[in-house]
């Protein structure tokens, strides 16, 4: 019998993008990952030339994207990216985790 795989897909380069860098990040840190870690992740990587598009400009707490806080938005309404906060209203620490994605 088949299993049944949901296949999550990404608009753009971009998307993908941001969906690899944190899934690399909950791979290899068990440091739950924010949405402010994930804009200063997003910064640094376009820093050293990643192809990011995101303006970014100084805020309360250094380099913020209005452009990745809105992807991030969308990515987890697509449910590429899980918000952990919005699923259990409880936690207190903010954690974005990586949907599994189904591989062809």
């Amino acid at each position: 019998m088949m299993e049944k795989v949901k296949l999550y897909l990404c608009d753009s380069a971009e998307d993908a993008l941001v969906a690899y860098t944190i899934k690399k990040w909950t791979e290899a840190s068990q440091i739950p990952l924010g949405r402010t870690i994930i804009q200063k992740i997003c910064y640094f990587l376009k820093s050293v030339g990643v192809p990011f598009n995101f303006t970014y400009e100084l805020y309360n707490y250094g380099p913020f994207s209005f452009e990745l806080y809105d992807k991030m938005d969308e990515l987890i309404a697509d449910e590429v990216i899980i918000d952990e906060c919005l699923k259990d209203k409880k936690k207190k620490n903010r954690a974005i985790n990586w949907q599994k994605m189904a591989t062809i």
